[in-house]
């Protein structure tokens, strides 16, 4: 990418840091951004409007360039093509995402008359999920793929921020950890952003404008770098987004409580063991009152959409 940038004299910032070492499985150390005034934002808090505008700007720029190089045949897409941390095998894939789920499902229902139909519906959800997200997986080539960052949430996004009155204000992002980049469409690394790391209201509220900005940025780029196949078009993303709100329900309600806590939030052991694995604390009590505003709207909406 740095060579793209340098064959079309691009002086921007770049959207990823220096690699200085790692070990497979192990250890990956990167330059240390902070002396450059690069931060990590609070996971727990979540991204308002102006970090995510932000987001969807670099994420965009990352993929026009991805989409470029995959055309020149400088990455090789075969091998990206499997999404590591959401197609695991049947067994895992039960132990991690589809018993917690079912247990999850049961303390919905606790909520409340008005939350048992949603409980219901998400135990429901549950049964041929496996098969409908390996569907889902599959790589259409009809439509508009690239690189997907793969685990694009608030702790592998850095801020740079300005000076005087600007010092609130985020002016850069860097991307960090590309450990789990894979070939699909855009709106798998937009989805997973958009579930697990945008101020809840915002996400409810915004998501469009989000959409409307990473869609100009993205054909921005394609644009600037002079890019001869087709762009973008909005209502391309949106029926994409729709496609996958089967990801939705699997996100906002497992992964979003667990990135967004101070509790220690997943036991691996008590899940390979066939146990729940998630800690139900975080449904339970004011903890639960607070996922009933965060998450609660957008399962009602999309359980009815996916169930009838």
């Amino acid at each position: 990418m740095e060579v793209l940038m340098e064959e079309f004299e691009d002086t921007r910032e770049r959207l990823w840091t220096d690699m200085i070492t790692y070990q497979p499985y192990n250890l990956i150390v990167f330059k240390d951004l902070t002396a450059e005034r690069f931060k990590v934002e609070d996971r727990r808090k979540c991204l308002g409007l102006e970090h995510s505008l932000l987001v969807m700007e670099g994420v965009a720029r990352f993929h026009a360039m991805s989409r470029i190089l995959l055309d020149r045949g400088l990455f090789p897409a075969t091998d990206l093509k499997k999404y590591i941390s959401l197609r695991p095998r049947k067994d895992l894939f039960n132990y991690i995402w589809a018993n917690p789920l079912k247990h999850v499902a049961k303390e919905i229902k606790q909520w409340g008359n008005e939350w048992v139909d949603v409980g219901t519906r998400l135990f429901q959800y549950v049964d041929g999920l496996y098969e409908k997200l390996n569907d889902a997986y599959e790589v259409d080539e009809r439509r508009f793929n690239v690189i997907n960052h793969g685990d694009l949430w608030t702790c592998n996004l850095m801020f740079k921020y300005g000076s005087g009155s600007n010092i609130d204000r985020p002016i850069a992002i860097r991307f960090i950890d590309f450990q789990m980049s894979f070939y699909n469409t855009a709106a798998w690394d937009l989805t997973y952003f958009i579930c697990t790391s945008l101020v809840p209201s915002y996400r409810r509220k915004y998501e469009r404008i989000l959409l409307v900005r990473y869609v100009d940025c993205f054909n921005y780029n394609l644009d600037l770098y002079k890019y001869e196949g087709a762009r973008l078009k909005l209502e391309s993303l949106e029926s994409e987004m729709k496609r996958l709100e089967l990801l939705r329900v699997l996100l906002l309600s497992l992964t979003y409580p667990i990135m967004t806590t101070d509790l220690k939030a997943f036991d691996w052991n008590v899940a390979f063991e066939g146990g729940c694995g998630i800690n139900l604390a975080l449904y339970q009590g004011e903890r639960g009152a607070q996922l009933r505003k965060s998450i609660g709207p957008d399962l009602k909406r999309y359980l009815k959409s996916r169930l009838g």
